[in-house]
């Protein structure tokens, strides 16, 4: 509690905030400071307070996320309430009901913590609220306060080991001198031409490891264990109810994941996007054309597989298109899949 103390006597404590275990969690009240000047003034008490900080200021898709992060570690809804800064737990129950979260309300009020609760999140609906948020100017983020660590040269006990490892290796060279020398005529007596066998080797199988692999459609990409393979795509340019923009077409793409490890993993359509031939990355179209196909969001458990369609509004008679797959939307870990 020393690091949490010393920052409010840098009058920490001014910022609109709630405090839950390591964070302090910018609350409503802060609406109306814009993205810099939240920044600015916790990189300002970070400083002052010597600790290293790890910046969580974003719109409103921040605060979801760090909400659903506290209920997956076990936190209950009332405590949840006070980490949101809501006045009273009504405000939460609305906020829960909002991102699709009934279930762990409900489960919330009988039992707590909460533990292993599947939390099903609508994306759609986030996406709207996200776009809402940012033209309101909603600011929300949380400064994570750890032990400054000091470098381990610093440290006594890294030049006491030292010492000894010289001392050690000092005494040990009178010894191994006349061993050395017949070990130094050994390896000279190995040919060039194995020597430069062995570098080649080592540079190709070094080159293959870090050279990108292209995929295409029906090839199966891994990515922290989710195989995920393009079967095949089809070309709309409208549907029953709704039509693509002049000069635009849909593309319908049937996606395939498996679960290759040992734990449960989660999917989600919005983790597909597409890349154009002019460089333009395109989000999933907001479309009804594979209404019935639609891939959905959830977890698969280990083995488990899941098939369906993700559509994206693309320029007519576009070749050269790539489908990009990011499982986790807080990496830059993604695989790419050639559709041409």
């Amino acid at each position: 509690m020393k690091r949490f103390e010393r920052a409010r006597k840098l009058r920490f404590e001014h910022l609109p905030a709630s405090m839950v275990g390591d964070y302090y969690f910018l609350n409503q009240e802060a609406d109306g400071m814009s993205r810099s000047n939240v920044n600015k003034i916790l990189r300002k008490a970070g400083k002052k307070a010597k600790v290293r900080e790890e910046i969580r200021c974003s719109p409103h898709d921040c605060r979801h996320y760090f909400a659903q992060k506290q209920i997956k570690q076990g936190i209950d809804v009332y405590s949840l309430s006070r980490l949101l800064g809501h006045s009273n737990i009504d405000i939460t129950t609305q906020y829960l009901r909002g991102l699709q979260m009934d279930d762990v309300l409900e489960i919330g009020r009988r039992t707590s913590p909460l533990r292993d609760i599947p939390i099903k999140l609508i994306w759609i609906k986030l996406r709207n609220m996200v776009q809402y948020s940012q033209t309101n100017n909603y600011i929300t983020g949380g400064l994570r306060l750890e032990k400054t660590k000091k470098p381990i040269f610093k440290r006594w006990y890294f030049w006491v080991a030292l010492i000894i490892v010289l001392g050690a290796v000092g005494a040990g060279m009178g010894e191994d001198k006349e061993s050395a020398k017949g070990g130094a005529e050994k390896v000279a007596t190995t040919t060039a031409g194995e020597v430069k066998s062995g570098g080649a080797e080592e540079k190709s199988k070094v080159a293959e490891e870090e050279a990108p692999k292209d995929y295409k459609i029906g090839d199966t990409a891994e990515i922290k264990n989710h195989n995920v393979s393009a079967v095949n795509v089809e070309r709309k340019t409208s549907g029953n109810y709704d039509k693509a923009k002049d000069g635009h077409e849909f593309i319908v793409v049937n996606v395939k994941i498996e679960n290759g490890g040992e734990k449960n993993i989660s999917y989600n359509p919005m983790s597909f996007k597409i890349k154009t031939s002019s460089g333009n990355i395109v989000d999933q179209a907001i479309t009804i054309v594979d209404s019935n196909t639609a891939l959905s969001s959830g977890e698969l458990a280990a083995g488990g597989t899941v098939e369906g369609t993700v559509s994206f509004e693309v320029p007519a008679g576009d070749q050269d298109l790539e489908l990009i797959y990011s499982p986790n939307p807080f990496t830059d870990d993604s695989v790419i899949i050639k559709l041409q």
